[in-house]
């Protein structure tokens, strides 16, 4: 039996919206006519505030920083409440790793470059328990754009630097500068003992997730990033799926092989393409297009690219989506958590 748990009233309130739009199954750019039929669900909508940037999953929950109230939410992944609002200070970019969840705090900056600290959150008292500079072990300066764990360790990086934090100690105790010729670094993501990042140049890099060597790089093709040079914006690393990195370039997602810089399948999706999740044997994508009235979710064949089916979304600005249990969340600017529900991926025929 297929239920839809809907969220408890509680310091959030929770209403349920129909999906808009329609779902569109087998709209890969391959032969024969799309199907589509509208969407017979719902989705659980928390409205939490005025503004939510990414989410992130932890410890069951869902963590998203209410950039308004200058907070961390902590929401409970089963029942829909904010269990915790723990202050920050103004915009973070979240991420978890060895036992904490650890937020780059914009330190009264409004770009993308986040000046720190970098906060460590214990989850069990849902507490701020370090304050951690972004400094070199000499003591210079890094701004940063987002933090993610690795191998034991944290790491904050920023357009020419990753720093490696000792989350016993509380403290940087590695930087590692990234080579000139790449331009700055545009996205980073854990991949087993790797961090995998993309460059403003182009380049596919792999660093050690222990101590930050280099072990590799490759360069994009210029024709493979048409769609993010038509758009002027650079290739991002989203996630990683087998030997492929998972890479958003303008309109498309991008499959490359990791070792040769190989694209194995390119996806037209959007103008924006955001998170990327694999799970279920199937990649999801957030995102948005020109035409919609509201943001998107894809579900890809991870091997080959194919869309399996998609649906539009009762928000606009969506800012980042977790996997949770077995929903998947959205955080919007408009202040809604969306909460997709454990049948959305049969109901598109994605498993």
């Amino acid at each position: 039996m297929l239920r839809l748990r809907t969220p408890a009233t509680g310091l959030a309130r929770a209403a349920v919206a129909g999906l808009a739009g329609v779902v569109v199954l087998g709209a890969a750019g391959g032969g024969g006519a799309a199907q589509s039929r509208g969407v017979g669900g719902a989705v659980a909508v928390l409205e939490l505030g005025d503004s939510l940037g990414s989410v992130t999953a932890g410890w069951g929950d869902a963590w998203v920083n209410d950039r308004w109230t200058r907070r961390v939410l902590r929401v409970d992944g089963r029942a829909g409440r904010v269990e915790a609002r723990v202050p920050v200070g103004g915009r973070v970019s979240l991420g978890r790793g060895a036992g904490a969840m650890w937020a780059v705090a914009s330190g009264g900056g409004y770009g993308r470059a986040l000046n720190g600290p970098l906060l460590e959150i214990e989850p069990v008292t849902n507490r701020v328990t370090a304050r951690i500079a972004l400094r070199t072990p000499g003591g210079e300066p890094v701004v940063a754009f987002g933090v993610t764990g690795a191998a034991g360790a944290v790491w904050a990086w920023g357009p020419q630097d990753l720093l490696r934090i000792d989350p016993r100690r509380d403290r940087v105790d590695r930087a590692v500068g990234v080579y000139e010729e790449f331009g700055e670094l545009t996205g980073v993501v854990a991949a087993d003992g790797w961090l995998l990042a993309t460059t403003a140049g182009g380049q596919l890099v792999r660093y050690d997730a222990h101590t930050g060597a280099e072990l590799g790089s490759v360069t994009l093709a210029r024709e493979d990033l048409r769609s993010a040079r038509r758009a002027g914006t650079q290739p991002v690393v989203r996630g990683r799926s087998g030997v492929r990195a998972l890479v958003a370039a303008g309109e498309d997602l991008l499959a490359v092989d990791v070792a040769s810089g190989r694209v194995a399948w390119r996806r037209e999706l959007g103008f924006r393409v955001g998170t990327v999740l694999e799970r279920g044997g199937a990649l999801w994508v957030q995102g948005a297009r020109t035409e919609d009235a509201g943001d998107r979710v894809w579900v890809l064949d991870p091997a080959t690219g194919a869309v399996r089916g998609s649906a539009q979304l009762p928000a606009f600005g969506t800012n980042g989506m977790a996997a949770i249990g077995d929903a998947l969340w959205v955080s919007a600017a408009n202040g809604r958590l969306l909460v997709l529900p454990a049948w959305l991926p049969r109901w598109l025929g994605a498993v």
